[in-house]
């Protein structure tokens, strides 16, 4: 049979075609003829070596969807359509990228389907991880819902499968390409942020495409001055107010105080909750920190984000969450408002650095009075990993404690909130403001 066989660690040019011996069924595996598979990033990490369990040679290929050819299982059949996801295919034995693969009997799943072949393949991993993070996020019918990384495959996933148990459920997004707002629109989404590190990219052209076709598809936007300042949503008899900033060129500028309070304090005097969010801080490990002082990055001025966010309460924010370091930073509540300031990776791909605090990040879900006042909270951990897929639920719960460690470290006076192992969030006593 063919398969795409790995004999050493390195570029694309270590995959080869080659032909390589039928497998030969034996006691609790499955023999499966391969319809077609998913390409994931893991993949990618393990060809290039990153993955010290994998020995190579190797066949590579984490997920697949085939027909069963012979089994033993008497929970299977002969000629029934299966996917298999998860366990140690592609790594501690031969994958999906072949004609045909080997697999345990407990790793075979077989599924019902009217969809094209096609789009049954481009499912599993996928949708499997995006409906363990749905799960856990324990999602009610009244619920406002904020997706990073909204269009990356998981992102995308995520979004359709909310919808389609909450078509009425509010759904807000930020993505770091400014190219992809069809996909949004199709998966559900309302709103999206487009103030970031990269929103210049492609210049004025670029950004005007970008409004004009969030306009085309009905998703409203903020982040870009004086063009896309401020969004605003009704849902349940309250008035919804958006507006994003961020330290760079064309967009909202974080660093302007003045301009950013009257804009705060305008959105504030025609809807019932505002929500804000920011693109500001110095990125990558060691920059975990709430240092209260400006932060430099490539010689960018990032900004005062504490100075920032209590600034933007004060003006009548009521929500707001940070973004930008690429690690998790600490939270707070700051006149009865919440203010996440980093909520790390979410849906990352290949480039960026996953190691320690870079692959740890929360998913968060409050609640709040019609006034936008804090009343409870909850971390979702999630994890990703280089030569794994991801992001993924953190048994370990590594964020959360990350979090009970930056909210002391970095709030000697108190934060207004207290976070217990299990990642509840409940408001305590704030001994004062600095």
């Amino acid at each position: 049979m063919k398969a795409v066989l790995v004999k050493e660690a390195g570029g694309p040019e270590v995959l080869q075609v080659v032909e390589v011996p039928k497998p030969t069924v034996k006691e609790g595996w499955t023999l499966v003829k391969v319809q077609g598979f998913g390409i994931n990033h893991s993949e990618i990490f393990t060809r290039q070596g990153l993955s010290p369990s994998v020995q190579f040679p190797r066949i590579l290929g984490i997920e697949c969807v085939g027909i069963v050819e012979e089994t033993n299982c008497p929970d299977l059949q002969v000629g029934q359509q299966v996917i298999s996801i998860m366990g140690e295919m592609g790594r501690a034995f031969d994958g999906g990228y072949a004609e045909y693969v080997l697999l345990p009997d407990e790793q075979v799943y077989p599924v019902r389907t009217e969809l094209a072949l096609e789009s049954l393949i481009a499912l599993p991993e996928t949708y499997y991880t995006a409906f363990g993070s749905y799960l856990n996020l324990k999602i009610e019918v009244d619920d406002r819902v904020l997706v990073r990384a909204a269009t990356s495959g998981v992102g995308i996933a995520f979004a359709k499968l909310l919808k389609g148990q909450f078509p009425k459920v509010y759904l807000a997004g930020s993505s770091r390409s400014l190219a992809k707002e069809e996909q949004l629109k199709k998966a559900g989404f309302d709103y999206l942020s487009i103030a970031n590190n990269h929103s210049n990219d492609f210049g004025d052209e670029g950004i005007n495409k970008t409004m004009k076709n969030l306009d085309e598809l009905g998703i409203k936007y903020t982040g870009i001055k004086k063009l896309a300042e401020t969004a605003i949503i009704e849902k349940d008899n309250l008035k919804y107010g958006f507006v994003s900033f961020a330290p760079l060129s064309k967009t909202v500028d974080l660093n302007n105080y003045e301009y950013a309070t009257e804009l705060i304090k305008s959105l504030k005097s025609s809807t019932d909750i505002v929500i804000v969010m920011f693109h500001g801080g110095a990125e990558g490990n060691g920059k975990e920190h709430i240092t209260r002082q400006t932060e430099m990055f490539f010689g960018e001025n990032r900004g005062n984000v504490f100075k920032f966010a209590r600034m933007a309460v004060d003006a009548g924010a009521d929500i707001i969450f940070g973004q930008g370091p690429h690690v998790t930073r600490g939270i707070e509540l700051y006149k009865n408002k919440f203010i996440s300031y980093s909520a790390g990776n979410f849906a990352t791909y290949g480039k960026f650095n996953l190691k320690g605090k870079s692959g740890i990040a929360p998913i968060f879900k409050i609640t709040v009075d019609s006034k936008g006042n804090f009343i409870e909270g909850e971390i979702i951990p999630v994890k990703q990993t280089k030569g794994t897929f991801g992001p993924f639920v953190d048994e370990n719960k590594a964020v959360i404690k990350e979090m009970i460690s930056l909210n002391k470290s970095d709030f000697p006076e108190g934060n207004g909130l207290s976070v217990s192992e299990d990642g509840k969030i409940v408001s305590s006593k704030v001994l004062k403001y600095k």
